[in-house]
C-alpha cells in the first residue's frame, strides 16, 4: 500500500466496491490531514462491527493514509528504547512461538499480536524483534499489505 503515490490506494480495489457510507464518514472524520492510526481504525471498526480488513478498505476508498502501524512497520516516529520493553535476551519460548507460527516465512499480523499478548511483550516490541530477525509481517489486518 504504501508504494502507490500520493496516497491513492482506491486502485487496491475493483471499480464500484461498496462500502458503509457511515462507516466512510467515521473513518473521514476521524482521519488528520488524511491520515488515521492503526489503532484507530481498529477502534472504529470494533465500533461499527465490521472486520479491521473491511475498515481498512474504506479508509483506501476514502484516501486515507494508514499510519502508527502497531507492529512499528509503518509511519512510525522512533520510540525511546524504555518504550519497547524487548527483552534483552529473547526468551526461547517467544522465539520458538514467532519461528513456529512462520507462514512461507513470514509472520502474519494478526498472529504477532496474538503472540506478543501471549508472552507479556508490546505489539510493537515484537515488531522491533522480528525486524531484528529479518522476518516480515504479512497479511495486514487492515489490508496495507
Amino acid at each position: 500500500m504504501l508504494k502507490k503515490p500520493n496516497g491513492r490506494y482506491v486502485s487496491k480495489h475493483p471499480p464500484g466496491s461498496a462500502v458503509s457510507p457511515q462507516l466512510h464518514l467515521a473513518l473521514q472524520s476521524a482521519a488528520v490531514a488524511g491520515r488515521l492510526s492503526c489503532s484507530r481504525i481498529h477502534t472504529i471498526s470494533k465500533t461499527f462491527g465490521v472486520t479491521p480488513q473491511e475498515a481498512g478498505k474504506v479508509a483506501d476508498l476514502g484516501n486515507i493514509r494508514i499510519s502508527k502501524c502497531q507492529l512499528g512497520l509503518f509511519s512510525q516516529s522512533p520510540a525511546a528504547p524504555n518504550d519497547l520493553k524487548v527483552p534483552q535476551q529473547i526468551d526461547a519460548t517467544l522465539e520458538s512461538a514467532v519461528g513456529g507460527a512462520l507462514e512461507n516465512g513470514r509472520l502474519p499480523c494478526a498472529v504477532a499480536w496474538r503472540i506478543a499478548k501471549r508472552h507479556g511483550v508490546t505489539r510493537r516490541a515484537l515488531g522491533e524483534y522480528v525486524q531484528k530477525m529479518a522476518i516480515k509481517i504479512s497479511r495486514c489486518q487492515l489490508g496495507a499489505f
